[in-house]
C-alpha cells in the first residue's frame, strides 16, 4: 500500500505545480500503473482527487494542528500530511496505518528527519477525532471554526473547500439559502466535460493568426485553453472572436 501512496503523492505533487487543468493527469496515471490491482488503482484515483479537493479544507485543520503552517511545509512534507489527513477524515483506512505510511513516506522521499514531525501532526489529529467519538465522513466538522469565529463567507470556504470568489458567487445568487445547497450538492459529482466543448479563435482578414485556431477542452474541469503563439510584425489593435460549441448536462456556454 506504500507504493499506491506514493503514487498518488507523485500525481499530487504534479498537479500542485501544474497551475491550470488535471482532469488528465489522474487518468494518465493510471494508465501507466494499469497493471495494479483494480483497488489500488481506485484508492490512488480517490486519495488524488479527496486531497485536491478538500485542500482548503485540510490546510485550515493542518494549520490549526501543526506548530508548522502548510505555506511554510515543504512541498513534500504538505502532501504527505494532507494525504494523511484526508484518509483520516474522509476514508475508512485505519488510523494508525495512516500514520504510519505516511512517516515512511516521508522517509523514502528523504526527510526521515521530519517523520517526527509528521507522526506528531496526524497522530493529533486521530487523537482528536477518536475523543470526539464520530465514526462518519463528518469527521472533519469537529475542526471547523466555532460560529461566529470567522465571517459567514470565510467559514463556507473553509467548511465546503471553496475558494472566496466562488463563495461570493453562492452568497450573492442564494443569500441565506447557500449552505443549504452547498451541503446539498456537497456528495454530487460533477459531469466529466472532457473533450465536450471546443473553442475557435477567428479574426477580420489580415490579422495574425496563431497556427492552431480551434481547441478542445482536455480535462474534466474544463483546464486551460490555448491556441498558441501569434506573430506580429507592426504595431496595432487587433481584435479576436473566442467562439464556444458543445453541450454537457448542467454546463452552459460562454459568450
Amino acid at each position: 500500500m506504500d507504493n499506491v501512496r506514493s503514487i498518488a503523492l507523485d500525481a499530487i505533487m504534479e498537479a500542485e505545480g501544474a497551475n491550470g487543468g488535471y482532469g488528465n493527469l489522474i487518468t494518465n496515471v493510471l494508465n501507466k500503473y494499469d497493471y495494479l490491482d483494480r483497488r489500488d488503482k481506485a484508492f490512488i484515483k480517490l486519495l488524488f482527487e479527496g486531497t485536491i479537493e478538500r485542500r482548503i479544507t485540510l490546510d485550515f485543520i493542518l494549520d490549526r494542528k501543526s506548530s508548522v503552517k502548510t505555506p511554510k511545509m515543504k512541498p513534500v512534507i504538505r502532501n504527505i500530511l494532507r494525504m494523511g489527513v484526508y484518509q483520516i477524515l474522509f476514508t475508512d483506512a485505519p488510523g494508525y496505518a495512516v500514520v504510519k505510511e505516511s512517516v515512511n513516506l516521508a522517509g523514502k522521499r528523504g526527510f526521515k528527519g521530519l517523520g517526527g514531525f509528521v507522526n506528531g501532526v496526524l497522530r493529533g489529529i486521530l487523537r482528536d477525532v477518536e475523543a470526539s467519538g464520530v465514526k462518519d465522513n463528518k469527521r472533519y466538522e469537529i475542526f471547523l471554526p466555532k460560529p461566529g469565529q470567522y465571517s459567514p463567507e470565510t467559514y463556507l470556504g473553509i467548511k465546503y473547500s471553496l475558494p472566496g470568489d466562488m463563495v461570493n458567487i453562492f452568497t450573492g445568487e442564494y443569500g441565506e439559502r447557500a449552505e443549504k445547497i452547498l451541503e446539498a450538492d456537497s456528495d454530487l459529482t460533477p459531469p466529466d466535460i472532457t473533450g465536450k466543448f471546443t473553442f475557435t479563435l477567428t479574426a477580420k482578414d489580415g490579422v495574425p493568426m496563431p497556427t492552431t485556431t480551434s481547441y478542445t477542452n482536455p480535462d474534466a474541469d474544463g483546464g486551460t485553453v490555448t491556441c498558441g503563439k501569434i506573430t506580429y510584425t507592426e504595431p496595432g489593435t487587433y481584435e479576436y472572436t473566442v467562439t464556444e460549441t458543445g453541450s454537457a448536462p448542467g454546463v452552459t456556454n460562454d459568450t
